[in-house]
């Protein structure tokens, strides 16, 4: 799934990660970018509830941006390596690089 859509909103498990997607389609006002919004807003909103219920503390927050910053990882390295998917591939390690600079952050208060 991660690889016919590297993408999908499911993917994208840190806040910093979330803005920046909502930030490629906030321009957009077609369909397909109207959906992709609503799905990414969905996202960010259930991210936050779990951090405002206490449900999700910093630490479990950390782990599973780490968890999925390694998956992304993976996923760029296999993307890059498709000629049609190199586009993939940097939008992926853009995530990388945000989720890195959103933990570093996190750290200080861990």
């Amino acid at each position: 799934a991660e690889q016919k859509d590297p993408h999908a909103p499911t993917l994208l498990l840190s806040d910093k990660v979330l803005d920046f997607e909502l930030g490629l389609v906030a321009a957009t006002a077609d369909l397909a970018a109207t959906a992709r919004k609503l799905a990414l807003e969905t996202a960010k909103q259930l991210l936050e509830a779990e951090v405002a219920s206490g449900k999700l503390t910093p630490a479990a927050y950390a782990a599973r941006v780490e968890t999925r910053l390694a998956a992304d990882k993976i996923l760029a390295l296999w993307l890059g390596k498709i000629p049609d998917r190199k586009p993939d591939a940097a939008r992926v390690l853009r995530r990388v690089k945000l989720a890195q600079d959103e933990l570093a952050e996190l750290a200080q208060f861990l």
